[in-house]
């Protein structure tokens, strides 16, 4: 409780058994100091500020785990699970930068599944200044993998994550990529959206050209919501005459 760490050389937290983080900050700019991961039995992250290098939460083979009211920004992933992952839960989540996406689910060399829906309840990312992919999907296997999104915002995507692409807004929003015989092939992705924000406007579709994956590789699925959406549709700009 209450821990600051500044300019680490590795990952600042790990841990595999259920440990509670609670009013956590991190600061660190060096490739490979990952904010948390955690793994085995999982925990609990709440009211944590992070700005790493690396990825900001890397989720890896946990059995029950809550992130709540937590604050990123990263030059890599927001949020990176690998391994099946079971009763992950995420909520009150503001990314002000990710570089490499929001959530990437990518390179693990394990046959993997979620062994149930990992879910992300109340996230904004409407103040990152680059925006990429919301979801990302590559190398992972064949067996289902789902996800829940429910009362998101994010920006429109530039669709790659290097900074001479800021400002596009046609860039894809959904990459899985299959590509065997040099992968892992990678199918069988089941995304269900609710109360989704995008580019300032509530959304219940998506654009074919900005979800990439054929039939059976992925499939988004708009669900009706009886709750009004939460998350900023803009920005909170202001302007200042020095």
């Amino acid at each position: 409780d209450g821990v600051k760490i500044v300019d680490a050389r590795s990952f600042n937290f790990s841990t595999w058994t259920d440990t509670v983080f609670r009013n956590v900050k991190v600061m660190a700019s060096m490739m490979c100091s990952d904010g948390f991961l955690l793994g085995g039995r999982g925990g609990k992250i709440e009211h944590a500020w992070i700005y790493v290098g690396d990825n900001a939460l890397v989720i890896s083979g946990v059995v029950g785990a809550h992130y709540r009211d937590i604050t990123i920004g990263t030059s890599c992933k927001a949020i990176f699970p690998q391994s099946s992952n079971s009763r992950v839960l995420l909520e009150d989540i503001n990314i002000f930068r990710a570089d490499e996406g929001i959530l990437a689910n990518e390179f693990n060399p394990a046959k993997q599944q979620l062994k149930e829906d990992f879910v992300i309840r109340r996230l904004s990312a409407v103040d990152s200044s680059l925006s990429v992919w919301l979801f990302r999907g590559l190398d992972t296997g064949t067996e289902e993998k789902r996800f829940v999104f429910d009362d998101v915002s994010i920006p429109a995507s530039a669709g790659y994550p290097t900074w001479w692409d800021k400002g596009r807004k046609d860039g894809v929003v959904i990459d899985v990529r299959n590509i065997p015989g040099k992968l892992m092939a990678t199918s069988n992705y089941v995304l269900r959206i609710s109360n989704l924000c995008y580019d300032g406007k509530p959304v219940e579709s998506f654009p074919e050209k900005i979800v990439t994956g054929r039939p059976g590789e992925v499939k988004v699925e708009f669900v009706p919501s009886d709750r009004p959406p939460t998350m900023p549709r803009k920005p909170d700009v202001r302007v200042v005459n020095w």
